[in-house]
C-alpha cells in the first residue's frame, strides 16, 4: 500500500473508532486490538493484516500490474481541504410497497466538510442514497438525495430510517411496538407494515434530505381551503 492509501485506511478508521469506539469495533470485525492500533498510530502493518481490515471493512487490498479500464473501484471518499467526498448509492426500485434494491456505489458526491461538521456529521460514518419509488411523497420523491449513517442503530418510535431486510431495503418512518415495528409511508397509497422482531431488521436513521422544487410544492392559498 502506498502512502495516501495507508492514510486513508488509518482516516476510515479512526472514524469508525470514533463512532462507536475501538473495543466494540474490534469485536464487531473481528480485527484485533494490536492490528487497528499499529494502523492508528502509524506502525509497520503486514500485508495479511491489511488484507483482513480491508476485507471486514469492505474495501480492497490490492497490489499487481494496472488493471483493465471499465474494471476500476469508485474511489474511495476523501477529505480534501473543506471538501468531503461521501460514498454514495443509487436506491433502485425492487419488488413490493416502497421497497428499494441497493445498487453499486456511483462516484463520490462532494459535500462542505464544515457543513457537516456544524451538523455533527462525519464523513466516513455517513452515506449519500438517491432514492427511487413514491412511497414518501410529498416528503421525498423519486430522485432525491438523502443522508444516511453507516452503522445501523436501535430504532426510535417518530424517526424515518433506512430499514434494510434480507430481501429488501425501504426508507419508512418507525413505530415501535412490543414485539414488532410499524413501517409508515407518506404516501397514504401505501398502507402501514407490521414486521415482527423477530425478522431482526436493521434500522439506519435518515439525518438529511434534499430535493428541488417542484410544481405540487406551492403553499395552499384561502381560495383552495
Amino acid at each position: 500500500m502506498t502512502q495516501p492509501d495507508l492514510s486513508a485506511l488509518k482516516g476510515l478508521l479512526d472514524g469508525h473508532v470514533q463512532d462507536e469506539g475501538l473495543r466494540p469495533l474490534a469485536r464487531r470485525t473481528a480485527i484485533p486490538l494490536g492490528v487497528i492500533r499499529s494502523i492508528l498510530e502509524g506502525r509497520d502493518i503486514s500485508s495479511s493484516n491489511l488484507n483482513l481490515v480491508a476485507d471486514k471493512l469492505g474495501l480492497e487490498f490490492y497490489v499487481g500490474p494496472k488493471r483493465e479500464l471499465g474494471r476500476e473501484r469508485a474511489p474511495e471518499p476523501q477529505d480534501d481541504g473543506d471538501v468531503a467526498f461521501l460514498d454514495h448509492f443509487d436506491l433502485q426500485p425492487a419488488a413490493g410497497h416502497g421497497s428499494l434494491g441497493v445498487g453499486a456505489p456511483t462516484e463520490p458526491i462532494p459535500f462542505s466538510a464544515r457543513w457537516l461538521r456544524r451538523h455533527g456529521l462525519r464523513p466516513h460514518a455517513v452515506s449519500v442514497l438517491e432514492i427511487r419509488g413514491d412511497s414518501q411523497e410529498p416528503l421525498l420523491y423519486s430522485g432525491d438525495t438523502i443522508i444516511v449513517a453507516k452503522q445501523k442503530v436501535r430504532p426510535k418510535s417518530g424517526r424515518l430510517y433506512v430499514v434494510a431486510r434480507r430481501y429488501s431495503v425501504q426508507i419508512k418512518w418507525v413505530t415501535v411496538l412490543r414485539r414488532a415495528f410499524e413501517l409508515v409511508s407518506e404516501n397514504p397509497a401505501y398502507q402501514p407494515e407490521r414486521v415482527d422482531i423477530h425478522d431482526n431488521p436493521d434500522f439506519y436513521p435518515v439525518l438529511w434530505f434534499g430535493h428541488f422544487i417542484r410544481a405540487n410544492d406551492q403553499p395552499v392559498t384561502k381560495e383552495q381551503k
